[in-house]
């Protein structure tokens, strides 16, 4: 079975009356995850603004590399959460209104009058997945233009129309880019570091742009052993957030 290497989120309810966590069996969860080649990646647990358990799991089973102090991980589809919050940045500076139609903006998109900004937030826009082309997940290891993405959305068209259903979009967060770009007049990397890393003070937190990028994990590939992997292409672009 074959398991893409992601930067891994794991969320732990903990109940306000609780004194202590058992960080034996979340130890064990790790290890049995290590030990299967199910992932590799990092954890890190807070509790009350305090870290109370972190480890790196998986690399021991690469051949290829050792474990790096701060080692940074691509974060993909997490940065949705960024975006997000700068177009409800722009709506609070009153650059835009969450109702307005996509056509403002880009009018060639298919159905683009009835889909509205607060649609692709919500991935309710109906518009599909320009990541997977021809049934081809790989076509983005290569450079490709802001046209040829653009023209992927255009003839992939709609699932449906606007809040009759769900359908997971990095079209409609690609062209959430596109607009704060365009109304903030600033590249997503510039707007990245003016409205989060600088006023948050994330000192170990950037688009892939920024020119001290280092220490960064590799992508790979469980197929009967770990295999590192070719991942997106992310120099120069202003999509890659």
């Amino acid at each position: 079975m074959k398991k893409l290497f992601y930067f891994i989120l794991i969320v732990i309810s903990i109940k306000l009356y609780s004194q202590t966590i058992n960080t034996i069996r979340i130890d064990s969860l790790i290890s049995s995850i290590e030990k299967n080649n199910q992932d590799l990646g990092s954890i890190s647990i807070f509790k009350d603004g305090k870290e109370f358990y972190k480890r790196t799991f998986g690399e021991t089973n690469l051949k290829s590399i050792k474990q790096i102090p701060n080692l940074k991980y691509h974060i993909g589809s997490v940065s949705k959460m960024i975006t997000a919050t700068l177009i409800l940045e722009l709506r609070d500076e009153k650059k835009i209104n969450l109702e307005d139609k996509l056509y403002n903006y880009f009018p060639e998109i298919p159905n683009s009058k009835n889909i509205s900004i607060q649609n692709l937030l919500s991935h309710t826009s109906g518009l599909k997945n320009y990541v997977t082309k021809d049934n081809d997940n790989f076509w983005l290891q290569k450079p490709v233009t802001e046209r040829e993405i653009l023209d992927e959305i255009i003839k992939q068209g709609v699932a449906f129309q606007p809040n009759q259903n769900v359908l997971y979009s990095n079209s409609a967060y690609y062209l959430l880019v596109k607009i704060l770009e365009k109304e903030f007049g600033l590249s997503y990397d510039q707007l990245l570091e003016k409205y989060i890393t600088k006023p948050v003070k994330l000192q170990n937190f950037a688009s892939f742009l920024n020119k001290n990028y280092n220490n960064v994990a590799l992508s790979y590939i469980y197929d009967d052993s770990w295999k590192e992997i070719d991942d997106f292409y992310f120099k120069k672009c202003s999509w890659c957030g």
